[in-house]
């Protein structure tokens, strides 16, 4: 009992166990759970308590997961919503692109359409233009044709199939008549643009007109004179003759003796002078030919006027041999006249004064020079140029002609020469070498030198000698050493030595040419030139390093013996320089002295003992230090000690200088001298210092014998004996070279002939040093040897030696015991100290190389001394290595330890029982467990412990290891032995039994022997044997296979009460487990029948434990646990009634639904006389129903609610409790199985639960969005028969189903709910309609229109019970509803609402109209559906304000639409209404659609009828209305704007005078109204504007121009005069001073505002318009005052004022009656400064400037070409005939039907 209360608690202190929310309570009495039958202490509540805990449980967990289920049904509609509106949303808006697109299409469409209307009306335009001009032809040529005459006819019929040679051939003629009609008809030609136009007869005529007019001219014939005067004397004609080549023919004709053809041509040749360049290139040649053969003074006065500008063209064009002929002309006024140009063009540019230097302007210039008597005016002008050609003269290599021109005997030239050679000199190199070859002839010439070019000369050599040192042409320089004149040869020295003093390149330069072997020769000559000596003297310190570097170290050694003392000093001087530089002189030096070292003189040995300490420090710092030992080794001994020193001082600074001393030979230069008798004193002090610093480099490098030969000699034997001890100390390759060197054997040979305490403090120091080098070399006899000596301090040496050797290595170990074993049979003293020492590594060595033999026989060696060391090693290797274990087992060595274990030799003893367990393992293995087992016989501590410790490490083996000892027998000899135990013996089964327990688990008879330990006496036995099975027990399975037979096959007879409880627990810990797993239930099935109740309560535990696992309970549900439950239930026990109750029945709940049968079995439990097991089958049932919707869907398909209805209905409290909690979780599948009535019916239960389980069942399907639709018939059914407690629940499911019902297509049974009798019924149905409307989407709201959704809105509103609910509902819903009812044409519907009564609805209503015109598409709908119409008639009808006012806000909003699809009637209608308010309205209407319509908006406006009208109706109906007038004006301006012919409609159709009264009224902005609209009209109106002006507009315009009331009235005001002036016929109207006059103030505005800067130029145009138009306009602006305001604004800085003011000038000087008047007001001037180069224009640079000189040119042009027409008429006034010839060109000539230009009538001078 008490274990199965242990077994209890276990399993409910599992984790798996849930336990109450709430702590237990003690139970009433008399409740089921006070009786209980389990104390109090185990906690223990009863099953009807915690039945319903779990179900309390099982509740919540099922409303969590239905709560989760509508929270994720709610995401899943917001998402669904979500994604609708997402893509009603991109519908809407590719539909509005689509709109916009088309919208965008339109417009382009409008927009050509008006460009094609603009295109035609300005092809129509020109077409009248052009058939105005053939028929003023026509008309013309009538008049011709009238006047002719026979002769005229004549001509008229054959001049013009002539061609223009042969017209003007005729000129010649003897006839006057055909001459005259030849002049006649070339004369037009004259004009400029009718030559321009006719350009290919024109050039006939200049390539004719002169080569047959010349002869003409020199038979002087006046006609033809006159007749050539008036070509020549036009511009273009001479600018043609020069471009055709004909300038030779002007000046014949300038030649000829007739004054007035001179002056003709004169100024024929002046015109083309000012004329281009092209123009002028002709023009030069021409006069260059002439004046080299012609020199007639007619010919040089116009040179000397032309020239000037003719060779700065020639400069331009970079004809410089022109420019030069001229400026050597023979004739001074040729000479003269190009001078100036000259001077300019030389100052002005390098080119210029380059391409005149290379064309010869110098070289002509030396001739004339050179030549006798120059011209004066050549050589100032020469001098004045040369100092400015100076570079040029040097590029050209013209240098020579400066000198020579140098020489002549002028002061102006000379000076103008030295200033240019100075020049010259400071140009460049390159020219200052030019100058140095010009003057090398002067250099060696020196006494034929003139004196000015000596002090040039000398003046120029520094700078000379300098470019050659810098050029590096050092071997020309030295050429000129060999001058004969010192002066110069003394300068060029002091500017080498001056320049080389403080470069060393330049130094190496001029030695590497020659400079030595320049002065050589010289310094050989007994008496050295005073110049050559000095700088010798100087130079040789300066240039003695570089000297040193080209290897002429020699030439100094030698000069420092010269005779001469100063040259002598200054070469040592050099010397000491070299010294005292960098190395590699020095190196040079010492190679120099060396050549005197045999025999050197005094001079070079005192300098020598000077330079050798530096030299030397050299030698030892760049590593030479094999060249000192000339030095060390010289018989010298001067040289000896001056060397000796430094080679002692350098040696103590670095270990590198030391080796490098050691290595250089010196012990083999030094070795004669040490090792004779007698050494010199300084050598041995040398050495005595040197040798101890260098001894460890000198072994290393191999001299360490030569160093143990020093021992050899008496004075140097302490001196070796320290350098060795040195060596030794210093590391092992020093210690490595004395062994090498074989120093122990020479030092014990030494010992042996003379015991010299100086060798045996030596060999005392050296051997522990050298000890391992000796031995690794062979020589550890020698140490054994001086182990034996009778020396106490090397005999402890040497021994030191052996332990330093023995700690080493093994192989030093190995040489040594090579040595040593074969003299272990001495048995001296000295063997044995060494055995302690050396022995026991040398086992271990031993043991290491597998010499086993030799290690057993030291091992049992009979000395204790020898044989002990080895015990230690022995036992390591043992240990550490299975390699030697098994191979001493082999030997047979276990079986000695073994037989050890019995020897009476302790050390023996001892050291067997410390190696057995260690070779216990590989014992086993070799098969010898039965030699271990047998150590079980003696009594001794330490043998009983080995052969415990054999054994655990056999245990601890591998499963190999562990068989063998089973197999051995040990269980049995162990359960023998424990019968009787000894000492130890329960301790070593407590640990060797858990090690064995695997191997026990393989044998039934090893788990019965270890089952019978169980009933041992001693305690610590059972433990061991319970460790043992436990261990088995937590084992694999398969391990327990075993021992789980042995406990069945001990369960099916009565086992002892150990055995029994042992069992129970195994029952309890793993094998049921074991069972569980494998599918063995049947096992434990029959194990609940068993005889034991501690067997059953460990079933039960386990079953319980696997009923918690949802999988182990469906596979125990499949192996037929309920069919056992129910087996043993009529005759159960207590603990299998309690296991049935409150585990199995409850836990297999939801997998017994899986089977019919076993639903049925369990619903039927549900009648059983237990109440626990109805409490269990009703837990089951919640379980199955709470696990998954296929559960639910069974239980319902098995009838369970209807049988649970017949239980509530039979008055079962239980079953009322079960209904209630499954009601709720099957109302999906109630719904889903179309049993919705049975929770509906349910809702009138007597029983409050079961009602409120039925409505929580209903609110679940409700919530459900796929099952709800299968509550709506049921509930639809019901409406008629509904009471007023179901009203609330009937209520709110039409407002969660309303989607649903308008899903189904029962939309008009929920309309038909709004009227229902109840009112929550009614109320419902008006809130799920508006939630569907709100809410829905637009289809949904369409199917509730399309269910007279809005009928019966109409309908309720007139029943009085649903009136009030009836306006809400609309206020809410009618702005949704609204653009649907448009969209749909039930407008006429949503008008009806406008006479309700309530004003709510009808504002809403208005409101809601107003939102809907917002979009354009709407619009569209609703000018189709006719909505202001029907508006108007209701207006009409009931005059309410309200309606007014929605008609005017749709007209504004819908005006372009309705303009768009051909209804705007509507808004020309409007303006006629009576109404005011729809008026303006219309206007608005009209203002924007004519500003926001586009072409075709506008032209259908203006097309409609009565339109113009109606506008003229509201400007004489709404006069005080500024602001609908302002409308009116600005939609006149807009439809004008944009075509010709609206413009027409408009100032035809009677509006431009009242526009003009508007102009006249006081409003400021109502004025800016009306002129934008008359200047829309003015602007675009082409032909006729007699009807504007007949308005009196011009009027009204000058007033505001004089008093304007704004800035912008007065730039409307201008642009209006404009357009008005702009067409010919209306110029005379506004040409007149008076309205002119007020112009001044607006050209001279200088205010800066843009708009002041376009009025401006607006006032600029209309001055240029009226000058271009006649002579009485031109007078007009004279007359007016404009002339001096034009002329300060060509000076103006923007260019199109510049421009427009130039262009009317140019239009005012087209007549030559006011040419004058412009020449008096000098406006030439005013052009010239626009053309001006040297004039600083305000202009910007580029085009702007351009177009600016264009215009002021035009300008120019047309004024000179009246003074050429005006000379040309006071020639003509000398002839009567060419007056009367002119007279009747003036009169209208037939061959110039537009009248020549160049003869006006002669009324006009």
């Amino acid at each position: 009992m008490a274990s199965r209360a242990m077994s209890v608690r276990t399993t409910r202190s599992n984790g798996t166990y849930l336990p109450p929310s709430n702590p237990p309570t003690s139970p009433p009495p008399g409740s089921p759970g006070a009786m209980s039958r389990y104390p109090d202490e185990y906690n223990i509540v009863s099953p009807a308590v915690r039945a319903e805990q779990e179900r309390q449980i099982v509740t919540i967990q099922r409303q969590g997961r239905e709560q989760a289920e509508r929270e994720r049904a709610l995401t899943r509609r917001e998402n669904t919503l979500q994604q609708t509106a997402n893509a009603l949303a991109a519908r809407e808006s590719a539909i509005k692109q689509d709109q916009l697109a088309l919208t965008r299409r339109e417009d382009d469409l409008r927009k050509r359409a008006s460009e094609l209307d603009r295109q035609r009306n300005v092809l129509e335009n020109e077409r009248l233009v052009l058939a105005q001009e053939k028929e003023h032809t026509r008309r013309m040529e009538e008049q011709r044709r009238a006047r002719r005459t026979n002769s005229e006819a004549f001509l008229e019929d054959t001049f013009p199939a002539l061609a223009i040679p042969d017209i003007v051939r005729h000129l010649g003629n003897s006839s006057a008549r055909i001459r005259r009609h030849a002049m006649t008809f070339l004369g037009p030609f004259s004009d400029y643009r009718y030559a321009l136009q006719h350009q290919k007869d024109f050039d006939a005529l200049i390539l004719a007109l002169l080569p047959a007019t010349i002869p003409l001219l020199r038979l002087s014939k006046t006609d033809v004179l006159e007749f050539v005067s008036g070509l020549l004397g036009e511009r273009h004609v001479a600018q043609a003759l020069a471009k055709s080549q004909q300038s030779q023919q002007l000046f014949e004709i300038l030649m000829m003796p007739n004054e007035v053809l001179s002056s003709i041509a004169r100024e024929a040749l002046t015109l083309i002078l000012k004329g281009d360049l092209s123009c002028r290139r002709p023009l030069q040649v021409t006069l260059s030919r002439l004046l080299q053969s012609n020199t007639q003074p007619i010919v040089l006065e116009f040179a000397r006027q032309a020239l000037p500008t003719l060779v700065q063209d020639a400069i331009a064009d970079g004809q410089y041999p022109m420019a030069v002929f001229y400026a050597n002309h023979t004739s001074p006024v040729v000479r003269t006249s190009v001078y100036q140009p000259l001077t300019r063009a030389i100052t002005a540019g390098v080119a210029s004064r380059r391409g005149l230097v290379h064309a010869g302007l110098i070289v002509a210039a030396h001739g004339q020079v050179v030549a006798n008597n120059p011209p004066e005016d050549l050589l100032a002008f020469t001098a004045s140029v040369l100092p400015n050609l100076a570079t040029e003269i040097a590029l050209e290599d013209q240098t020579t002609l400066l000198l020579d021109m140098l020489l002549y005997k002028d002061q102006a030239l000379q000076s103008a020469c030295i200033i240019s050679l100075r020049a010259i000199r400071k140009v460049d190199a390159n020219s200052r070498e030019k100058l140095r070859i010009a003057l090398d002839p002067y250099i060696w010439h020196s006494d034929t030198m003139d004196e000015r070019v000596r002090s040039f000369t000398l003046e120029s050599l520094q700078q000379i000698a300098t470019d050659l040192m810098n050029a590096g042409r050092l071997t020309e320089l030295l050429t000129y050493l060999d001058l004969p004149d010192s002066a110069m040869r003394e300068l060029f020295l002091t500017v080498i030595l001056k320049l080389a003093q403080d470069s060393g390149d330049q130094q190496k330069k001029l030695l590497d040419a020659g400079l030595l072997a320049k002065l050589q020769p010289y310094l050989a000559l007994p008496d050295i030139p005073s110049d050559i000596l000095t700088f010798t003297i100087r130079a040789l310190p300066a240039f003695a390093v570089q000297i040193c570097k080209s290897g002429a170290t020699n030439t100094l050694v030698e000069l420092s013996l010269h005779p001469d003392i100063t040259l002598s000093g200054a070469a040592m001087n050099a010397l000491r320089r070299i010294l005292h530089s960098d190395r590699r002189c020095r190196q040079a030096l010492q190679y120099s002295l060396e050549t005197h070292l045999a025999a050197p003189p005094p001079k070079i040995l005192e300098f020598m003992m000077e330079a050798l300490p530096v030299i030397v420090n050299d030698m030892m710092t760049d590593n030479r230090h094999g060249e000192m030992l000339v030095f060390l080794s010289h018989e010298n001994p001067a040289l000896r000690q001056a060397v000796m020193p430094v080679v002692l001082q350098l040696s103590q600074t670095s270990a590198s200088q030391q080796k490098q001393l050691a290595g250089c030979g010196i012990m083999t230069a030094l070795s004669p001298q040490l090792t004779s008798a007698r050494p010199p004193e300084d050598v041995i002090q040398f050495c005595a210092s040197l040798l101890p610093l260098i001894a460890v480099y000198l072994a290393e490098g191999g001299f360490a014998p030569q160093l143990v030969d020093l021992l050899g000699n008496p004075p140097t034997r302490q001196l070796a004996a320290d350098c060795l001890r040195k060596v030794a100390n210093a590391g092992e390759k020093g210690q490595q070279a004395l062994v090498n060197a074989d120093i122990l054997p020479r030092l014990v040979q030494y010992l042996a002939t003379v015991q010299d305490p100086v060798i045996i403090g030596l060999l005392s120091d050296l051997l522990p040093l050298i000890c391992l080098s000796c031995c690794r070399r062979g020589q550890s006899g020698l140490i054994i040897h001086l182990a034996s000596s009778m020396n106490g301090t090397l005999r402890s040496r040497a021994l030191a030696a052996v332990r330093t050797i023995v700690a080493s290595s093994p192989t030093d170990r190995t040489s040594l015991r090579e040595a040593y074993l074969p003299q272990l049979h001495l048995q001296e003293d000295y063997i044995l100290d060494i055995a302690d020492v050396a022995l026991q590594p040398m086992t271990k060595d031993l043991l290491s190389s597998g010499e086993l033999n030799h290690v057993l026989e030291l091992a049992m060696h009979a000395e204790p001394r020898i044989r002990q060391p080895c015990y230690a090693p022995l036992r390591d290797a043992i240990r550490d290595n299975q390699a030697t274990r098994q191979t001493l087992v082999e030997l047979g060595f276990f079986q000695i330890l073994v037989k050890f274990c019995s020897s009476p030799v302790k050390d023996r003893v001892d050291f067997a029982s410390s190696v057995i367990p260690i070779m216990a393992i590989d014992a086993c293995r070799a098969g010898m467990v039965g030699s271990i087992l047998e150590l079980f016989v003696p009594d001794e501590k330490q043998v009983r412990q080995a052969l415990y410790s054999s054994v655990g490490q056999i245990a601890r083996g591998t499963p190999a290891d562990q068989q063998m000892l089973m197999d051995a027998g040990f269980l049995t000899i162990l359960s023998l032995s424990l019968q009787n135990p000894r000492l130890g013996e329960p301790e070593f089964c407590e640990q060797i039994l858990p090690l064995l327990s695997q191997r026990v688990a393989e044998s039934d008879d090893a788990c019965n022997v270890v089952l019978q330990l169980l009933l041992n006496s001693h305690p610590t036995v059972r433990s061991s044997a319970t460790r043992t099975l436990d261990n088995i027990l937590a084992g694999a399975p398969e391990d327990r296979a075993v021992l789980s037979r042995t406990i069945l096959a001990l369960l099916d007879s009565t086992p002892p009460p150990n055995i029994s409880q042992y069992c129970a627990k195994a029952l309890g810990s793993t094998l049921c487990s074991d069972w569980i797993r494998d599918g063995s239930y049947q096992t434990m099935f029959d194990l609940l029948s068993h005889r034991s109740a501690e067997i059953r309560v460990a079933i039960e535990s386990q079953l319980q434990n696997a009923l918690r696992n949802d999988a182990s309970a469906e596979r125990l549900a499949s192996a037929g646990l309920f069919q056992v439950v129910l087996t043993l239930l009529p005759n159960a026990t207590p603990d299998i009634m309690m296991f049935a109750a409150e585990y199995a029945i409850p836990s297999l709940g939801p997998f017994l639904v899986e089977n019919e049968a076993n639903t049925s079995s369990l619903i039927g439990l549900l009648a059983h006389g237990q109440k626990p097991i109805r409490q269990a089958a009703s837990a089951s049932l919640r379980k199955a129903a709470s696990t998954s919707a296929v559960h639910r869907q069974r239980l319902v398909k098995a009838d369970l609610v209807g049988r649970l209805v017949l239980s509530i209905n039979a008055g079962d409290a239980a079953s009322v409790d079960l209904t209630c909690n499954l009601l709720p979780v099957l109302a999906i599948e109630i719904a889903q199985a179309e049993l919705c009535d049975t929770p509906l019916d349910l809702l009138n239960h007597e029983i409050l639960g079961v009602r409120r389980a039925s409505r929580q069942a209903l609110d679940t399907i409700l919530r459900d969005d796929e099952v709800r639709v299968h509550l709506i018939r049921p509930l639809l059914a019901r409406s008629g028969q509904l009471r007023d407690s179901d009203a609330g629940f009937f209520g709110e499911a039409i407002v969660s189903l309303g989607d649903a019902i308008l899903l189904i297509g029962d939309e008009k049974k929920l309309l038909a709910l709004m009227w229902h009798d109840i009112p929550a019924v009614s109320e419902a149905a008006f809130t799920a309609v508006r939630a569907l409307v709100m809410n829905g989407t637009v289809a949904d709201r369409r199917r509730l229109l399309e269910g007279q959704l809005f009928n019966q809105l109409l309908q309720m509103l007139s029943n009085t019970r649903l009136r009030s609910a009836t306006i809400i509902f609309a206020l809410d819903v009618m702005p949704l509803l609204t653009p649907l009812m448009v969209e749909t044409g039930r407008f006429d519907q949503l008008i009806q609402l406008f006479s309700d009564d309530e004003p709510q609805i009808v504002s809403s209503v208005d409101e809601t109209i107003r939102s809907v015109c917002i979009n354009p598409a709407q619009n569209i709908q609703l000018v189709q559906q006719d909505v202001i119409p029907r508006l108007m008639v209701l207006l009409d009808a009931r005059g309410d304000e309200r309606v007014l006012d929605l008609i005017c806000f749709l007209m504004r909003s819908m005006a372009v639409q309705m303009v768009d699809f051909g209804k705007p009637s509507i808004l020309v209608t409007a303006l006629t209404r009576r109404e005011q308010k729809l008026r303006w309205a219309a206007v608005s209407g009209i203002e924007t659609a004519s500003n926001q319509g586009g072409n075709t908006v506008q032209s259908t406006l203006i097309l409609t009828d009565g339109f113009l009208g109606g506008l003229l109706h509201v400007i004489s109906v709404d006069k005080g209305r500024y602001d609908v007038l302002k409308a009116v004006c600005r939609s006149i301006a807009n439809i004008a704007t944009a075509d010709i012919n609206r413009s027409k409609e408009i100032s035809g159709s009677g509006l431009m005078p009242p526009l003009v009264e508007l102009c006249r009224t006081p409003d400021e902005d109502m004025q800016t109204s009306s002129l934008e609209a008359i200047y829309a009209v003015t602007a675009s109106a082409f032909g006729d504007k007699s009807p504007i002006l007949r308005t009196g507009i011009l009027t009204v315009l000058l007033r505001f121009l004089q008093e304007p009331p704004s800035a912008r009235v007065a730039q409307l005001s201008l642009k209006i005069m404009n357009s008005i002036a702009s067409l010919p016929p209306h110029r005379a109207e506004v040409g007149k001073p008076e309205i002119l006059a007020p112009l001044v103030k607006y050209l001279l505005n200088e205010e800066g505002q843009p708009i002041s800067k376009a009025n401006q130029v607006t006032a600029l145009e209309i001055c240029q318009n009226i000058a271009s138009e006649s002579d009485r306009e031109r007078k007009a602006i004279f007359d007016a005052g404009l002339l001096l305001p034009l002329l300060h604004l060509t000076q103006a800085q923007r260019t199109d004022v510049v421009v427009l003011a130039c262009g009317t000038i140019e239009a005012l000087g087209r007549t030559g009656t006011y040419k004058q008047q412009l020449l008096n007001a000098e406006a030439d001037k005013y052009l010239r400064r626009i053309t001006s180069v040297m004039h600083k224009s305000t202009l910007s640079a580029g085009e702007d400037r351009k177009s600016a000189n264009k215009a002021a040119k035009q300008a120019l042009e047309m004024m000179e070409t009246g003074l050429l027409r005006g000379l040309s008429r006071k020639l003509s006034r000398s002839s009567p005939s060419t007056r009367k010839l002119h007279g009747r060109n003036g009169r209208g000539d037939p061959m110039n039907p537009l009248g020549s230009p160049m003869s006006p009538p002669i009324f006009e001078e």
